[in-house]
Formats: structure tokens, C-alpha cells, sequence
């Protein structure tokens, strides 16, 4: 890896802390409202549901980033493209355990505004690639390794990290409404 610092490895840490409080919301609020159906570890059960739940939103907005990145940048870099398939792969066996494992709550959770919040997310990713002139205004860790200016890193990091996760939080915050 180049001389870049901490905090700029990916997943980032702000992005980890993030989905962390995401998930003991979640699962405080699983244990609230399906406090009946655990038996054992009542606390423990409904936090490792938060965080299926979670995981569900979030890779399945990752596969969406991923294709995004593959129609709008992979021809121009071929060679990333086993990568984008490898991650596709990943993608799609992590989302099916997530399911597996949450799937009464995201059927009898899942409002109109989830599938809205959804549709929204879809629909920010795909504008925002087909502005971005290059994988630099997507990926702020990719303008920060190629010596971008700061600009670009900082409006990258905003749009993910800020709109990106916004989107993500609302999402993911439905299922509890």
C-alpha cells in the first residue's frame, strides 16, 4: 500500500463506526419489538439480527455501486473487471445469508418508504457515475492514492460519505418506523 494514512483504508473507519451505531440501533430495536420470539442471549440474538439486516441494505447497495463501477469505468480499465465479478460473487452470497437469516423481518418489515429509499439510492448512484469523469469523484481513496487534487477527494468523500450513507441510514431505518 502507498504512504497513505489510517484512515483512509477501506472499508474506512468512519464508515465501520458508522454502521456499527447502525447496527446496536437495530438491534435494540429488533429486541424491543421481537423480544417474544428469542428464548436465549435475547440482547445478543437481536443484535447479530441488526447487523443481517444491515449487512442486506448495505451490500446490496454495494453490488449496485459495483455495477455502476463496472458499465461506467470497467472499459476503460479492462483488468479490473475480474475484480468487479470476484466482488459480485462475494456480493451475492452475502446478501443470501443475510436474507436467510432476517427474512421475516425484512418481509413483514419492509414499508413502502424501504423499496422508495431504495429506488432513490439506485437512482443517486447511477446519476452520480454517469457525471463522475473519472473513478477519482466516486472513490475517495482512489483521487487520494493517484495525487488528485484535494477538491476532488473532499467532493468524493462528501457525496459517498455524507449523501451515500445518509441514503444508506434511511434505508436501513424503515424496517424500525
Amino acid at each position: 500500500m502507498e504512504n497513505l494514512p489510517w484512515w483512509t483504508l477501506s472499508p474506512s473507519p468512519i464508515t465501520l463506526t458508522f454502521y456499527v451505531i447502525l447496527s446496536l440501533y437495530g438491534g435494540f430495536k429488533i429486541a424491543r419489538i421481537y423480544a417474544h420470539n428469542y428464548k436465549r442471549l435475547k440482547w445478543l440474538t437481536a443484535l447479530s439480527d441488526g447487523v443481517f439486516m444491515l449487512g442486506f441494505v448495505v451490500i446490496t447497495l454495494d453490488t449496485v455501486w459495483i455495477l455502476c463501477s463496472g458499465f461506467r469505468f470497467g472499459w476503460f480499465y479492462p483488468d479490473s473487471i475480474p475484480q468487479l465479478l470476484a466482488c459480485l460473487f462475494r456480493n451475492a452470497g452475502i446478501i443470501a445469508l443475510c436474507y436467510i437469516f432476517t427474512k421475516d423481518y425484512l418481509q413483514h418489515r419492509a414499508t413502502e418508504k424501504t423499496f422508495i429509499y431504495f429506488a432513490v439510492n439506485v437512482v443517486f448512484m447511477v446519476v452520480w457515475f454517469a457525471l463522475s469523469p473519472s473513478p477519482a469523484y466516486t472513490d475517495w481513496t482512489f483521487a487520494l492514492r493517484f495525487n488528485y487534487p484535494i477538491t476532488t477527494a473532499a467532493l468524493s468523500f462528501f457525496t459517498s460519505h455524507v449523501i451515500g450513507k445518509a441514503l444508506v441510514a434511511l434505508t436501513y431505518l424503515t424496517y424500525f418506523r
